[in-house]
């Protein structure tokens, strides 16, 4: 399962493309994340909470998203079955198998 109104995106989809940085011309590997119901880059000045089944992937989801110029980024440290456990958010079952690591 997920979380209701999360966005699923796995590490290697942020990590599948290339980004350039404006201030100097360089490029990076990242792909700017995209909202699920808008289908647009998440603009840079809102709050992103990144979390993952087990904690690790969102750490570095989180400091790929800093790099990237996200600075509102909250990385969730509770993992994905604590959070189930502690029924403080919705949760969707079911697999998401096409937006899955492996």
């Amino acid at each position: 399962g997920h979380l209701k109104y999360a966005t699923p995106a796995p590490l290697s989809q942020l990590t599948s493309g290339r980004w350039m940085d404006n201030t100097n011309g360089k490029y990076y590997p990242g792909t700017f994340p995209i909202d699920r119901y808008t289908s647009v880059a998440i603009m840079k000045n809102l709050k992103i909470y990144v979390h993952c089944k087990m904690g690790e992937r969102a750490k570095q989801a989180g400091e790929l998203l800093n790099q990237m110029g996200y600075q509102n980024v909250v990385v969730i440290e509770e993992t994905f079955d604590e959070l189930v456990a502690a029924e403080i958010c919705e949760l969707m079952t079911g697999e998401v198998q096409s937006l899955t690591d492996m």
